[in-house]
């Protein structure tokens, strides 16, 4: 929802999470539990992170659940 997603960018001050990246433009609030594997909508369970990231975190973690952790490579 847009206003969770507010929240996230605000408490990750707009920037992206992913290690070394710290991208502030196309930047993207995924799960870091997916949704169909029961996480939710609230903020500890959403990270920022930029498209380019957001990309190759899914490249390395597929099939992988990340459990309540920032996705760090």
């Amino acid at each position: 929802p847009p206003k969770v997603r507010r929240e996230v960018l605000a408490r990750d001050q707009h920037h992206c999470q992913a290690p070394g990246c710290g991208r502030t433009r196309f930047l993207e609030v995924p799960h870091l539990i997916p949704r169909n594997l029961g996480g939710s909508h609230k903020p500890e369970n959403l990270t920022t992170l930029c498209g380019a990231c957001h990309r190759l975190w899914h490249e390395r973690n597929q099939g992988k659940v990340q459990r309540r952790v920032h996705p760090r490579f």
